[in-house]
């Protein structure tokens, strides 16, 4: 959570890592596996993301957190399947629908 307005730097680095809740007077992120894939996918590393938090944080660095962005980082990058169209005179499988 962060109270007030947040300086922009903040805020950039907030959205690139974690999901934005809330936002107003007081503001909230959340960090998931899926935001902090995001921000590994932007190029940022987990030392980067680690030591970029741990310069803002006003409390010690959460240890899980730390588990979060390091475990994220060890998984490998989930990639989407190709899977052929059924197109017209095609089923899924590949060969023509009964009638």
């Amino acid at each position: 959570m962060v109270a007030g307005t947040p300086p922009t730097g903040l805020v950039v680095l907030l959205d690139s890592a974690a999901d934005r809740e809330t936002a107003g007077t007081a503001s909230v992120w959340r960090f998931s596996p899926g935001s902090v894939r995001r921000a590994l996918d932007a190029g940022l590393t987990p030392d980067a993301i680690t030591a970029d938090l741990t310069g803002v944080a006003v409390e010690p660095f959460p240890q899980p957190l730390s588990y979060l962005i390091q475990d994220t980082a060890r998984r490998p990058r989930s990639r989407p399947r190709a899977c052929p169209a059924a197109g017209p005179g095609r089923s899924r499988q590949g060969t023509a629908p009964s009638t």
